[in-house]
C-alpha cells in the first residue's frame, strides 16, 4: 500500500476491514477457553491493519492538518494524533502481553482485556469516521478517491 496516496475511500475500506476483524474477534472471544489461542493469528492481522492505517495518519494526514491555519484544525490534528499513538501503544502492549501460554494461564483476563482493546479500536474508528475524515476531506487533506 502506498501510504502517501491514501484516499477517503481507502481509509474507509481500511476501517471496514478493521471493524470486521474486531467483530469476528469479539465473536471468537465467546468460544471455550481452549479455542482462545486460535484467535491470535486474527489479532496479528488486526495489528497489521491498524499499523498500516496509523502510519498513514501519523505520517501524512495529521501533518497535513497541522499545516492548515485555524485553531480547530490544529486541535483536531493534535488530539487525533495522540489518540492514534495511544491505540498503537495499546496494540503493542496487548500483542506483547498475550502469548499462548498467558492466554492458557488466564483465559478470563484475556477475554476482558481483549474486549476492552477491541472496543477501544471500534470507538476510535467511529470517532474518526464521524469527525476527522469528513473534515480532512472538506479541507483537502484527504482526497475522495485514489
Amino acid at each position: 500500500m502506498e501510504i502517501l496516496t491514501m484516499s477517503y475511500e481507502r481509509v474507509m475500506a481500511d476501517h471496514d476491514r478493521i471493524a470486521q476483524l474486531c467483530r469476528d474477534l469479539l465473536t471468537g472471544l465467546n468460544a471455550d477457553d481452549a479455542a482462545l489461542e486460535a484467535l491470535m493469528p486474527d489479532f496479528s492481522r488486526l495489528s497489521l491493519a491498524i499499523e498500516t492505517l496509523a502510519s498513514f495518519e501519523l505520517e501524512c494526514l495529521y501533518p497535513r492538518l497541522l499545516a492548515l491555519e485555524g485553531e480547530f484544525a490544529q486541535r483536531a490534528a493534535t488530539r487525533f494524533r495522540q489518540d492514534i499513538e495511544a491505540i498503537r501503544d495499546a496494540k503493542a502492549s496487548f500483542m506483547e502481553d498475550w502469548c499462548i501460554e498467558c492466554i492458557r494461564a488466564d483465559p478470563h483476563e484475556f477475554r476482558a482485556e481483549a474486549r476492552a482493546y477491541l472496543d477501544r479500536i471500534l470507538g476510535q474508528a467511529a470517532t474518526e469516521e464521524r469527525a476527522i475524515y469528513p473534515f480532512a476531506l472538506k479541507v483537502g487533506a484527504l482526497s475522495l478517491r485514489d
